[in-house]
């Protein structure tokens, strides 16, 4: 990110052509128009582990509480720290560039046509010595090589009125999309490529301790039968107890969960207690929202690196039917197409039609009575 010279040029007579000036600073980039993902640009670690005497920091918009860290802790001799540079491992969040960058729109102008301007004005008599002698001052140095305005200013430059008036073609006649560095925030930011980055969600393993259940078939079954019963207490115990599981371990499962019985979850008040809202942060769900299509509870697994062949099976054991009846998902295929039993006992053979070519070198053929896969090579 650079720092622009930010400035706005007005009319102070009424009706006349006398120029001031307001001079500041923005710090950031021009987007194009394209909203970045700041994750990128940085070499932020998916996998965090820990060391004895560690020390945190954590960067705004990490939503972990740190309560539920008590335990790693106390174990690793693990402090956290109000210093970035005293950090040994600092922590990102989804949220936290949303944080720390403002997306505004601004226009612009090219420097060295703003300075041409400028020169002519003086030499016209349209601005006096004070306001001059400020924008000198502030261009001597500056070696980008455009300025950023805002609408009235170029409107200001491209004014008729003014016989040295510049062309559409240097100033921008619509806005443009600039993404700047919350001030409070700029001392930070600066120093974000000199240390260790740790997204959030790589301590989760740890939020809940060694000890967290994870939730197997029969712990899901029970869970169902919680979210389905007409008792909400029953409710607010299953919501605990998807809290304080093994996210990672839990993965499939708890996506079937809020597949299911995500509606049912946003009615509680519970969603927003700090150990539920931990487990929303988890799966990336915005304001209220808890509920997983099909497509979103595999694309959990996809970011996640949670892509196994147990995991996948569970997934697919659930949505074969969905896919019979409703057809292809993006993650989903319909793998054959036949006909129904009456066609195939008229025609006394069985017709098929393949719509997904064979896998190779293996094909993974789901039992859906054990719940379990089978590899053939």
């Amino acid at each position: 990110m650079k720092t622009y010279l930010k400035i706005e040029l007005g009319n102070n007579t009424h009706g006349g052509r006398d120029l001031d000036c307001e001079i500041g600073f923005l710090t950031g980039e021009f987007s194009d128009y394209r909203s970045r993902n700041y994750m990128n640009d940085y070499n932020v670690n998916n996998e965090y582990q820990p060391k004895m005497g560690d020390t945190f920091y954590f960067l705004p918009g990490v939503t972990v509480p740190r309560v539920k860290l008590k335990d790693l802790q106390a174990e690793y001799k693990i402090k956290t720290v109000r210093d970035l540079e005293s950090a040994s491992v600092v922590f990102v969040g989804d949220k936290t560039f949303s944080k720390i960058i403002d997306n505004t729109w601004v226009h612009y102008c090219s420097t060295q046509e703003f300075k041409q301007f400028i020169e002519s004005a003086k030499a016209n008599g349209h601005i006096d010595d004070y306001y001059y002698g400020k924008l000198v001052t502030a261009l001597e140095f500056y070696t980008e090589d455009r300025i950023i305005t805002e609408w009235p200013t170029n409107r200001t430059l491209s004014d008729r009125d003014y016989s040295y008036h510049l062309d559409n073609s240097v100033c921008s006649m619509s806005s443009v999309r600039f993404d700047s560095v919350v001030p409070e925030y700029e001392n930070i930011f600066t120093k974000l490529n000199t240390v260790s980055l740790y997204t959030d969600a790589s301590l989760m393993p740890y939020i809940n301790g060694a000890d967290a259940v994870t939730i197997d078939a029969a712990m899901y079954q029970t869970l169902s039968d919680m979210f389905t019963s007409s008792d909400k207490d029953n409710y607010v115990i299953a919501m605990e107890i998807m809290a304080n599981c093994n996210y990672f371990d839990s993965l499939a499962y708890l996506s079937l969960l809020f597949y299911h019985y995500g509606s049912r979850i946003e009615d509680q008040p519970t969603k927003n207690h700090v150990n539920f809202k931990t487990l929303r942060n988890y799966f990336g769900f915005n304001r209220g929202y808890c509920t997983l299509d099909e497509d979103e509870c595999i694309k959990q697994m996809i970011d996640k690196d949670a892509v196994t062949v147990d995991n996948m099976g569970i997934l697919l054991n659930e949505f074969n039917n969905v896919v019979k009846t409703y057809g292809d998902k993006t993650y989903l295929r319909v793998k054959q197409v036949a006909f129904s039993d009456e066609i195939d006992n008229l025609l006394n053979q069985e017709m098929l039609v393949t719509t997904k070519a064979d896998y190779k070198p293996e094909t993974i053929q789901v039992n859906e009575s054990t719940n379990t896969t089978d590899i053939f090579f």
